[in-house]
């Protein structure tokens, strides 16, 4: 199966464009709720949406990206920004509990580790069905890692030989300090027998002879586990920079600095240029007429 590389390209702007109408808006206070973004993980969602049709998606409370990839509409993301009653969640979830179960994304939380376990039940459920096509895939942090239902769900899923993914979006912090949670996944794999896929350069999506390996991990049967690693643009809750507290620096690296903006001039070669500018402003138009329409919905 060959990458979809314009709806690969719309996924990673609806993101883009989504989280950057959040941070120019938020000052405004329609946004009533923190706010964890996603801005500098657009490739890595994009990929799982792509990559996983069909799949049913479990995340955390840092989840735009895999809404906003998965559903490719602002409306419904900005509906639940709003906390309007005509939102997915009819103005209940906020920031950090979105759900979109006709896109496949069955349910976030706030609450680090917590969805796993709901993911490795949904895995189950599909095989008790026979649903051996069925793929449940868990998106959390690598903090999540150091929870004691990670590694009972994992021992769980290997044991009734799960359909399922595990996906470890790796930032290399714990909120304000550098983290220090990252496992030596050649041992886990050892220990576990699972097949692991790693990438911090996008050799997944990039070429096709990566995306090629990349299905093909993803086919293997039983439970998988995808660690990608990535720069978080913004504070850890927050929609600014905060490279002046000291605990981190803006990686000198363009990829690792802003791995979507890096990536253009692949996306020019791939869609062309004219038609690469044409779908940026015609995503960034929707998100930004989507939110201004969406505000009349406000009470006064």
């Amino acid at each position: 199966m060959a990458l979809d590389l314009q709806s690969f390209v719309e996924r990673c702007y609806h993101v883009r464009y989504g989280e950057e109408v959040v941070c120019r808006e938020y000052k405004n206070n329609q946004i009533k709720m923190p706010v964890h973004l996603s801005l500098g993980e657009e490739l890595w969602c994009a990929l799982l949406a792509e990559a996983c049709p069909g799949a049913r998606y479990f995340g955390t409370y840092r989840s735009h990206g895999l809404f906003l990839a998965l559903s490719k509409d602002p409306e419904p993301f900005f509906r639940e920004m709003l906390s309007l009653p005509s939102s997915p969640s009819k103005g209940r979830a906020g920031s950090m509990h979105l759900f979109l179960p006709e896109k496949g994304l069955v349910w976030t939380s706030a609450v680090v580790g917590s969805t796993i376990s709901l993911a490795v039940g949904d895995a189950l459920a599909n095989a008790m069905q026979g649903n051996l096509q069925g793929l449940s895939v868990c998106h959390f942090g690598d903090g999540a890692m150091t929870a004691g239902t990670f590694w009972e769900s994992l021992n769980f899923s290997k044991l009734k030989k799960l359909n399922i993914l595990f996906v470890v979006a790796d930032n290399g912090l714990a909120i304000h300090n550098q983290s220090h949670s990252g496992f030596d996944l050649d041992r886990l794999a050892k220990a576990f027998d699972l097949p692991i896929f790693e990438d911090s350069e996008g050799r997944a999506w990039s070429t096709e002879a990566g995306y090629s390996q990349f299905t093909k991990f993803l086919s293997q049967p039983g439970p998988k586990v995808f660690r990608y690693r990535y720069h978080r643009m913004k504070q850890h809750v927050g929609v600014v920079e905060d490279y002046d507290l000291g605990y981190r620096h803006r990686p000198e690296d363009p990829f690792q600095s802003d791995s979507l903006k890096s990536v253009s001039q692949t996306f020019d070669q791939w869609l062309g240029l004219e038609h690469h500018q044409e779908l940026k402003l015609k995503i960034q138009k929707a998100c930004d007429q989507s939110y201004e329409s969406l505000l009349k919905e406000l009470p006064c």
